[in-house]
């Protein structure tokens, strides 16, 4: 069964099982500011009494952070209190919104920042930086190259980097050294390495990647798509193929005339899509590719295996359905492949003014469409919203969906909410706590391995 995310969206007339669905909803007000939470106040080991060497202590901390991209706890440590290595102190203080020992933090998670009361002159950094907290034992160094912009770290950096924000990509010295040698060679195709050094294109150009058509406006973008493009197959097991998702929009829809369905074509894939579309597949990395083989989802067939750009979505599975300019994206379970359509390429519905993010929350969405949908049952049992996929319960008390979409069935509450989780989480731990806590289990217990 398909599944849609369409244009003036969040999604309409509640339908039959069978149903195509397509998600059509009116953006909503950025939410409120997050509330502080209580003060947490933690003697650090080792201050000796406080009340007796008060005049020797300094109380650092307090308050709450909340984590944006690039954040690990040795950098909110080091805002917070001067000194990295002070970020188990953080941890502790919040054991359900840090997981991996500290090095895994969600963006948009609102973590309580302990009060923390230190012997002055007691900041000293530790003999030996360890594993944890995603620690940095050198700042990065930042290069701007034909080939694209890069935060460097070293090759000893310990714990994870951070995300790649927009354009900068992050990477370790080794990996920037292989991104060089590669561009300096002649492996990359012809229609990349004839772009001209170092010049943004007042005109964006179409160049073929992998078979794939992709517009970019420089030749650093040209590289990171084709990395981005590679990267996806190789880290996720997904390719990036449109002419599978023609395919795949044909299979589910095989009550339309084929005279409609001949309409349906492969478009260009824009730069910042492939962004968007990598940020997405990288929430979800724990169950994806090699990786899920140490996963729960382990000896489990991995249900999404291909992405794919195509133009027009149809807008339902009948003799009469046509060409749809709504769709901003698509599953469909049958073929393993979800699909972004051209409608969602400028498209800022749920997040006013924030295409990027939108993009991401698109992708998102028909992601966990189909990564999540053998967790629909459970879902529907921990919420007293639903009484099943597509019974609402009536409960004045129930905590509602984080959108009107939805409200139409429990998966697309699920994908919703999934959404908001790793694309503005502040907002769904506001306003839909019950089920911010439920995905935070969920993706926890993503990286315990089945046995």
């Amino acid at each position: 069964m398909p599944f849609s995310h369409a244009l003036n969206l969040q999604w309409y007339l509640h339908p039959a099982p069978e149903a195509s669905l397509a998600k059509s909803y009116k953006p909503r007000s950025a939410p409120s500011p997050v509330s502080e939470p209580a003060e947490h106040k933690v003697p650090l080991a080792g201050a000796g009494n406080a009340a007796a060497n008060a005049e020797l202590e300094r109380v650092l901390g307090g308050g709450a952070h909340t984590v944006e991209r690039g954040d690990t706890l040795w950098r909110i440590a080091d805002g917070a209190y001067g000194n990295g290595a002070l970020w188990s102190q953080i941890r502790d203080a919040n054991p359900a919104k840090t997981h991996r020992g500290g090095d895994l933090i969600y963006v948009g998670e609102v973590l309580d920042i302990p009060t923390l009361s230190l012997p002055v002159g007691g900041d000293t950094e530790p003999e030996e930086r360890r594993a944890g907290g995603a620690t940095e034992p050198m700042a990065p160094q930042f290069r701007t190259t034909a080939f694209g912009e890069f935060e460097v770290y070293a090759d000893d950096f310990v714990g994870p980097l951070p995300d790649t924000q927009d354009a900068i990509q992050v990477v370790r010295e080794s990996t920037f050294k292989a991104y060089a040698a590669e561009a300096a060679s002649q492996k990359v195709n012809e229609d990349i390495a004839d772009l001209e050094d170092g010049v943004t294109f007042h005109e964006a150009v179409v160049v073929t990647i992998a078979g794939q058509q992709v517009e970019v406006r420089s030749k650093a973008e040209a590289f990171h798509a084709r990395r981005i493009i590679r990267g996806i197959k190789d880290d996720y097991g997904i390719k990036v193929d449109s002419a599978a998702g023609v395919e795949a929009i044909t299979k589910s829809y095989n009550k339309v005339p084929k005279s409609e369905l001949d309409k349906l074509k492969t478009t260009d894939w824009k730069y910042k899509e492939l962004l968007a579309l990598h940020n997405a597949l990288s929430h979800f990395a724990p169950i994806l590719g090699a990786s899920r083989t140490h996963s729960s989802r382990k000896g489990v067939d991995q249900e999404i295996s291909s992405v794919s750009k195509v133009d027009q979505a149809i807008d339902k599975n009948a003799s009469g359905g046509k060409l749809d300019t709504t769709t901003l994206g698509e599953f469909f379970k049958d073929s393993k492949n979800f699909a972004m359509f051209t409608a969602g390429t400028d498209s800022d519905v749920d997040f006013a003014g924030e295409n990027g993010k939108q993009l991401e929350g698109t992708a998102v969405h028909e992601i966990a469409h189909g990564l999540l949908k053998s967790h629909e049952g459970a879902y529907v049992s921990h919420l007293d919203y639903w009484t099943d996929k597509y019974t609402k319960s009536g409960k004045a008390a129930a905590e509602a969906p984080i959108t009107s979409y939805g409200q139409k069935n429990a998966g697309e509450d699920l994908s919703e909410a999934t959404m908001y989780f790793f694309v503005e989480r502040s907002t769904l731990t506001k306003q839909c706590p019950v089920r911010d806590a439920w995905l935070a289990a969920l993706v926890a217990s993503w990286s315990k391995e089945k046995t």
